[in-house]
């Protein structure tokens, strides 16, 4: 709950509203008071003192809403640090962890679907989160430092910072609360740059883009007004400092991009690449997204076992459908054989795999548009311990499908009034280990 939303709690009352609506409360009913008492009648004095009374009320209802208790404090403190604290041991493999809920909490239902859904996803992107208060920064601060702090006063080289940054920005990803999240982030940051890593400092900065910035809204134009001039004076300084610089440059930037068109555009985002920035998603968020049950995450790749691809239940697909025009959809796979792209079209799915039949030819099941193509023999994985590049594009009424950069299929995507059309894609294999790194999804 945000500082100020409940002014007081006493014994029956709860005063709420803005601090100056309580203290104007508290002015009118101690006049009521007074001139009650001077009027010296027996019922203007008990009104009177009703009206100091309640006065005092509200007093006290601002003195309890600009300040928590010690005890307030240390709970919160205590739930957020236990929320970390899970949230690492989890990722280490050391224990599931069990949601944090605080003491005579209601119980709330589970939600019916499931809250990380890719249409969530965006619509948290485009509207950016409020910045933490500095009350509400602080509470988070004091957790940081209560999980993180012995690892940050250790951390002398930048091999070790850099290790430190990486850790407090798996976990910032992880995290719920989004003043811990801020707070994690932002050390991450610092670290990174004092480690003059660019590539870690860059992820910290995206996550603190998601916020709304210091000072108050900027229009792109004016975010990427700025972000040039902090540029221009970062080639003016050297090391760390320059670093620091860039990276205020690139909060702007990453805020300002999905607005940005033309040449604006491609300055920031050839300036973003040279600091190490990528375009794909997070794979925490590509777990998050995608109907992934099993899966794990090691140096930017996410490792999978697949089974039996004839059965639906094991192709990876989004959660929910999108709805959109246009899509691109692209992702990087090594596997031995099966490499495999899913389309979802209106229900109707296109299933595009090379090295079928272990490794043996090609198939294509398009159920959009009621063909198959078997090629068997046909292209198979001639380097299966590579990474290759799997892309789907949707627009101009077609889909078209693309292996290593050269096209493969183009099928038809029926008409509809508005032309948008409920789609989802993934991946999938076959009996086999699986690695996916690089995926990027985009749709208007």
């Amino acid at each position: 709950m945000r500082s100020g939303a409940v002014l007081g709690k006493h014994a029956g009352l709860v005063l709420l509203g803005k601090p100056w609506t309580v203290r104007v409360g508290q002015a009118v009913m101690g006049i009521i008071g007074l001139v009650g008492l001077r009027a010296g009648r027996a019922v203007w004095a008990a009104i009177g003192m009703v009206g100091i009374g309640l006065g005092l009320l509200g007093g006290l209802g601002v003195l309890a809403a600009e300040q928590l208790t010690p005890e307030e404090e240390q709970r919160i403190l205590r739930e957020n640090v236990e929320r970390l604290k899970q949230q690492i041991a989890e990722r280490e493999g050391m224990q599931k962890p069990s949601p944090i809920v605080p003491q005579n909490a209601p119980q709330s239902p589970a939600p019916k679907s499931p809250p990380n859904t890719l249409q969530a996803a965006q619509a948290q992107e485009k509207k950016l989160l409020p910045r933490p208060t500095q009350a509400e920064l602080q509470q988070a601060e004091k957790a940081v430092q209560a999980v993180f702090g012995r690892e940050i006063a250790q951390a002398r080289s930048a091999q070790e910072k850099t290790k430190l940054a990486q850790e407090m920005i798996k976990t910032a990803r992880e995290e719920k609360d989004s003043a811990i999240r801020f707070a994690l982030a932002q050390r991450a940051k610092l670290l990174a740059i004092q480690a003059q890593d660019s590539k870690q400092a860059v992820q910290a900065a995206e996550m603190l883009a998601e916020f709304e910035p210091e000072g108050g809204p900027l229009s792109p134009k004016q975010a990427a007004d700025k972000a040039h001039g902090l540029w221009a004076k970062s080639e003016l300084a050297r090391g760390s400092e320059r670093l620091a610089r860039r990276m205020e440059a690139a909060e702007l930037y990453l805020r300002a991009l999905p607005d940005l068109e033309g040449f604006e555009k491609a300055i920031a985002e050839r300036r973003l690449k040279e600091l190490g920035w990528s375009d794909s998603l997070p794979l925490e968020k590509v777990k998050a997204i995608f109907d992934i049950k099993n899966g794990k995450i090691e140096e930017d790749v996410l490792h999978l076992v697949f089974q039996d691809i004839d059965k639906m239940e094991n192709h990876i697909l989004l959660r929910q459908p999108i709805i959109a025009k246009e899509l691109e959809f692209r992702f990087e796979i090594m596997a031995k054989w099966y490499h495999c792209l899913l389309i979802e079209v209106d229900g109707a799915r296109c299933i595009y795999s090379r090295g079928h039949w272990w490794n043996e030819g090609l198939l294509i099941d398009d159920y959009i548009n009621k063909k198959q193509i078997v090629q068997r023999p046909g292209p198979n994985i001639e380097t299966p311990t590579n990474f290759h590049s799997l892309r789907v594009q949707i627009d101009n009424g077609k889909f078209t499908i693309f292996y290593d950069g050269q096209i493969q299929y183009e099928g038809a995507v029926p008409q509809t009034a508005n032309g948008k059309h409920l789609i989802r894609v993934g991946f999938a294999s076959h009996d086999t280990k699986l690695q996916i790194k690089n995926v990027f999804l985009k749709f208007k």
